[in-house]
């Protein structure tokens, strides 16, 4: 189910949102009011619409199929793509990843040149109870791989790293910002996302 919505009537810059079951609400208490993509478009310059696309469970693979074209019909001035979790919940390879990374963006690239990208990469997943039955020690070394394959990708398509590795803050030092259920952002977790895309998306528009 796609989810689109708008802060203002009035016409404005339009945000598109590429994402899953966090982007959805997921984990909040009232999805509807208090997922990150609707956080994220209030905090910016007003008016601006946003058409948050997300689709629980959905992979980039799927997003390319499903939420892509919605995007860019839409001649979004920002896209913020974050799919990535759960493509290593489900085992697709790195290889297949980057590649389809690449794709995506060059589709929007070709499509829409003035649009500005933003792509979100792997946080520490150690720190999230979701992960806690796999090696701590082998999880690191496979975020850190899929985190500079996504920071290769985004500088050969000139797409904006959003660095939620290294910026977003240390799970450790806020257990509140993961939901109940050991995965998805909490009412806390999903500000914080909103605040940490609201300044990226500032520090470079």
């Amino acid at each position: 189910m796609q989810r689109t919505s708008a802060t203002s009537v009035a016409p404005g810059p339009t945000v598109a949102v590429l994402g899953a079951s966090d982007a959805y609400g997921i984990g909040t208490r009232d999805p509807d009011r208090e997922n990150w993509p609707m956080q994220l478009a209030a905090e910016l310059p007003q008016p601006t619409h946003l058409v948050n696309l997300a689709i629980p469970g959905v992979t980039l693979a799927q997003a390319q199929v499903e939420e892509l074209p919605i995007a860019l019909a839409q001649h979004p001035r920002i896209i913020v793509i974050w799919l990535v979790v759960n493509d290593i919940i489900k085992g697709v390879p790195l290889a297949t990843y980057s590649a389809e990374l690449h794709a995506t963006l060059a589709a929007i690239k070709a499509a829409s040149p003035q649009t500005q990208v933003f792509v979100g990469n792997v946080p520490d997943l150690t720190q999230i109870p979701y992960f806690y039955d796999r090696s701590a020690t082998e999880l690191s070394v496979d975020v850190n791989a899929w985190n500079a394959a996504i920071a290769q990708e985004c500088q050969a398509d000139g797409a904006h790293l959003a660095d939620l590795a290294s910026a977003w803050g240390r799970f450790a030092d806020h257990p509140d910002y993961i939901s109940e259920d050991g995965l998805h952002p909490s009412d806390a977790g999903a500000r914080a996302l909103a605040d940490f895309f609201n300044a990226q998306i500032r520090r470079t528009i």
